[in-house]
């Protein structure tokens, strides 16, 4: 027996064809339950007039723009050696992230006492069964708010880690992360600052290959998103959400259904 289950619906109206990009929005979610074999199943669509009435002989154009869709989160150093964890996690994400084992705090506690122990442990438990896969660098986070290293490197810091990085990992995709430019109006961090931002490090001889946006909500604007979204898309390259959240002032049921 085939089981079948509907996952939303979408509204088309005249002159608003591009509200279909994004896909089909699901009107309840148990995160828990999704798996990448469940997002992979068939899919049947059906097409209907504003009274519900079903259009016979209709014509339906799909095209695939992308071959896989990475959904991901973050992992601790709990992840080794915990083989109930690695079995949820693999059956529910094919990517994965650090979450502050490599981050300056825990690789550097004391200025000038390096401590790489978690870091080290945690690549080294990954990459015997992940040799290869690791696909992209965030290079640079949150550019447009803080200048910690330029006020202390100089103007050209931001660029110098990129090279060092382009350098060291000559096949791995090398990002731009940063903070509300998907979420709010923010002037600081607009798509249109971000371009410029790219194509000004472009100009300096080093191109940056990835868009990371981080995705700290309250309630998704999604007409904002895909906005957003479309505008950063015409550069051409590939573009992650990181961080992806809804307020922990909402319910938990709340959070669940808007991400």
């Amino acid at each position: 027996m085939i089981q079948k289950t509907s996952v939303g619906t979408i509204d088309a109206k005249p002159g608003c064809w591009s509200f279909l990009m994004g896909g089909i929005v699901a009107c309840t979610l148990d995160l828990s339950s999704i798996s990448l074999k469940a997002r992979k199943r068939a899919v049947t669509i059906h097409t209907a007039n504003n009274q519900g009435v079903r259009h016979e002989g209709a014509s339906l154009t799909i095209e695939q723009v992308s071959k896989d869709f990475l959904l991901g989160s973050s992992i601790a150093y709990t992840f080794i050696g915990k083989a109930p964890y690695q079995d949820w996690f693999l059956e529910r994400f094919n990517a994965a992230v650090f979450e502050d084992e490599i981050q300056w705090h825990t690789t550097e506690p004391k200025r000038g006492q390096l401590k790489y122990t978690l870091a080290d442990q945690l690549i080294q438990s990954l990459m015997s069964k992940y040799k290869d896969e690791f696909i992209h660098w965030d290079v640079k986070n949150e550019l447009f708010h803080f200048d910690f290293y330029e006020q202390r490197l100089g103007q050209n810091a931001t660029l110098e880690f990129y090279r060092t990085m382009r350098q060291q990992d000559p096949l791995s995709t090398l990002f731009l992360n940063e903070f509300k430019v998907v979420e709010n109006c923010d002037s600081m961090s607009t798509a249109d600052k971000y371009i410029s931002k790219l194509r000004e490090l472009k100009e300096d001889g080093m191109s940056v290959n990835g868009i990371g946006l981080e995705g700290h909500f309250g309630v998704p604007n999604r007409p904002r998103i895909r906005a957003t979204l479309d505008k950063l898309a015409t550069l051409g390259l590939p573009i992650c959400l990181r961080e992806v959240d809804i307020s922990d002032t909402f319910s938990k049921e709340t959070q669940v259904r808007r991400l």
